[in-house]
């Protein structure tokens, strides 16, 4: 069934691999984390709301001994090149940019705030009052910020917490950031390294972990056919091979030739390669909880992104931009719910709203197109609107198993898998562990790979 969804309004933040042993990443880890001893870890809190980023540090404090240094970001109209730094108290900045280039500003191993500060991220909450769901979710500022940190190597956690209706805020921050606690909580005694330092802060380019990832192209993870195969890895030269400063010397085995058994590949491997992943920062989480949460029940619900996206968010206006209003034929009413709502009951059809079928209006169009006469026309003397005015547009969902939007609209938090790289990418995790990550643990609701070991 389609339901038409109503948002609550955000503040918007402003603008071919050898396969070898993983000891040998950890060997290049451990003399870099020697060399960087006098560093301390520490939380890093990023957020564009102030009130929201000081509840999200006080609920983190508790997970781990470890200092929580607060960067709020503000927008600028200055050059992009340019990121202004203000003190806003003990541990706690402002950066004056949009909240990707804060996030840049404030990661970046080398030169960035943390770094300046003596400190290294052991894990990253990127806090935002956007609703970060489904493939709307991608298009989110918050988002961006947090793969820009992903990308700086640090393992990231994206807590979504849209404004609800009929609550006072301060105490709904309160009560919604316990379910923040309670997953990093879980993800700092189970997944995170003991001394909670950052494991691929700066990145490490030898060698690409393997296991359940893109860089195992052409192994039993990932099979080609002999064309293909031939087509992919045969004129690949193996820079790594002859690069004895990063391999110290040692040799390597050929991609092609790399295997691992398919009676290693059980649902505790891949949740396995998940945990690799998120301490590598190859893939990051987003919770998102809704205003009607409560710590009581079932909490959490292991989630991916459901199916939500925007239509309708042109209006062409202008000579050529005058609309005449058409019966729609093709249309239909559907059920309405605001995701902003202090209640988790499910869409019904009070409020139902009118929502057009854009596709079906096509297959008509095109049909129609069809047995009309073909005429030129110059495209000169089609009348151009003078301006197109942005919205919001109408946002619609369809039911989707295991969906964050699914689970966000039931009031439960969704804790949603979501990659760093783009698919295809060597550090990119194969479709059958990211399935892994639905399985979740009992009575909670949180992913089984972010449970300890006796759990597992």
């Amino acid at each position: 069934m389609w339901i038409a969804v109503s948002p609550s309004t955000p503040r918007a933040l402003t603008p071919s691999t050898p396969a070898r042993a993983p000891c040998r990443r950890g060997a290049v880890r451990a003399i870099r984390n020697v060399a960087r001893a006098s560093t301390s870890s520490s939380f890093l809190v990023l957020s564009d709301d102030e009130s929201l980023a000081h509840s999200c540090a006080r609920a983190v404090k508790t997970s781990a001994d470890a200092r929580v240094i607060i960067v709020i970001t503000e927008s600028s109209t200055e050059s992009r090149e340019t990121v202004r730094v203000e003190r806003r108290g003990p541990d706690a900045y402002a950066l004056v940019a949009s909240g990707e280039d804060a996030a840049t500003c404030a990661a970046d191993p080398t030169e960035g705030l943390l770094a300046k500060l003596g400190a290294r991220i052991g894990l990253a909450i990127v806090a935002t009052r956007e609703a970060c769901l489904g493939e709307d979710g991608e298009t989110k500022a918050a988002m961006r910020a947090a793969r820009r940190v992903a990308v700086c190597g640090a393992p990231v956690v994206l807590f979504s917490a849209p404004r609800g209706s009929g609550k006072r805020e301060g105490a709904d921050d309160e009560m919604r950031c316990e379910s923040l606690n309670s997953l990093v909580s879980e993800l700092v005694s189970n997944v995170l390294p003991g001394d909670f330092t950052p494991q691929n802060s700066p990145r490490s380019h030898f060698p690409f972990p393997t296991r359940s990832r893109w860089a195992a192209l052409g192994t039993t993870q990932l099979a080609l056919d002999d064309d293909l195969a031939e087509q992919v890895l045969s004129d690949v030269e193996d820079f790594a091979a002859a690069d004895c400063w990063s391999l110290g010397g040692l040799g390597t085995t050929p991609h092609a030739r790399s295997t691992s058994s398919s009676a290693e590949e059980t649902p505790n491997w891949y949740r396995e390669a998940l945990r690799d992943a998120f301490r590598e920062a190859d893939v990051f989480v987003t919770l998102c909880t809704p205003p009607s949460w409560e710590n009581s029940g079932k909490l959490f619900a292991s989630t991916r992104p459901g199916v939500f996206w925007r239509q309708q968010q042109v209006s062409a206006r202008g000579d050529g931009g005058a609309q005449t209003t058409v019966r729609d034929p093709f249309g239909r009413t559907l059920p309405m719910q605001n995701l902003s709502s202090s209640s988790p009951t499910r869409a019904d059809e009070s409020n139902a709203r009118f929502v057009r079928q854009l596709a079906t209006e096509r297959v008509i169009a095109d049909r129609c197109a069809i047995t009309n006469i073909a005429t030129d026309v110059d495209a000169e003397d089609i009348a151009l609107p003078s301006e197109f005015v942005l919205s919001r547009g109408v946002v619609v969902a369809d039911d989707s198993p295991s969906g964050d939007v699914d689970v966000f609209a039931r009031g439960r938090a969704s804790v949603c898998l979501r990659q760093t790289f783009p698919c295809g990418h060597a550090f990119a995790l194969l479709d059958r562990a990211c399935v892994e990550h639905l399985r979740e643990r009992s009575p909670t609701g949180l992913p089984l790979w972010t449970a300890d070991a006796a759990a597992r």
